[in-house]
């Protein structure tokens, strides 16, 4: 029995083989007894998951510096133990040959492996799910900006048609841009911090409402209140492209008539 351990951990080695042994004792055979063996091997390595990570709720098909534990072929794990791992879909054959051989020699489990879905099979289902969670998270957001620039548009331009003789005569009183709309963009300004702080609450109280049965919610990963600053800052920013447009136009309009 050989543990595979990076050299950037190699001081925990007492509790890794504790461990191992004592999930040894509880999936092998009683009474086998194994030499557990901790083996250093170079730092900044990676293994690929072949996607088992996604049953253990894992993303990422590559794991960093990973700890691996070799077993002998065939001779630690009891039957109801092999079965219990082949069952939980996180077995990998790399050679077909050797499923196909085993279930020509056993007629019963060439029925059951019938059943189990292919490792490329669950692959091109998950990058179909993914694909289309992409595309309908896409469709959103730019449903969502269209929704965002129509909303800065009309407030804007409610704005300037109301205030469109004051802002003409601020301008040419040497008012300077943010002052002569100070009142639209306080307003911006007060509603996206507000919305900046409900988000870092909502982010903040989601763990204990996460645990409380009374209170069900959404889950909460932590950047809530950084998309809340992102879609802010975008609705400051179009606020301002679009109030600059049209404080342009009525300046062009009036030096004109005059």
């Amino acid at each position: 029995m050989r543990v595979l351990l990076p050299a950037s951990v190699s001081g925990s080695t007492e509790p890794l083989v504790e461990g191992v042994t004592g999930w040894l004792e509880v999936n092998g055979d009683p009474g086998d007894r194994f030499d557990v063996r901790v083996l250093p091997i170079a730092d900044n390595q990676t293994l690929f998951t072949y996607g088992a990570q996604e049953r253990l709720g894992g993303a990422l098909p590559l794991l960093h510096e990973p700890l691996v534990i070799a077993l002998p072929n065939g001779v630690v794990l009891s039957d109801n133990s092999y079965v219990n791992h082949m069952s939980a879909r996180q077995t990998v054959f790399p050679d077909p040959g050797v499923v196909e051989a085993f279930r020509a020699r056993s007629p019963e489990a060439a029925r059951y492996v019938s059943m189990v879905e292919t490792l490329g099979t669950s692959a091109r289902r998950a990058h179909a799910v993914a694909v289309h969670a992409l595309r309908t998270e896409a469709f959103n957001l730019v449903g969502a900006g269209a929704v965002l620039l129509l909303t800065a548009m009309a407030a804007c331009v409610v704005h300037v048609r109301a205030r469109a003789q004051e802002i003409f005569v601020r301008h040419i009183s040497g008012w300077g841009f943010l002052a002569t709309h100070r009142r639209l963009l306080s307003t911006e300004a007060v509603l996206a911090v507000g919305f900046v702080g409900w988000a870092v609450a909502s982010t903040a109280v989601g763990p204990s409402a996460r645990d409380d049965p009374a209170r069900p919610g959404t889950p909460v990963t932590g950047a809530e209140p950084l998309h809340a600053a992102g879609i802010a800052l975008a609705s400051l920013g179009l606020t301002l492209g679009v109030l600059a447009l049209l404080h342009r136009r009525i300046v062009r309009e009036g030096a004109t008539r005059c």
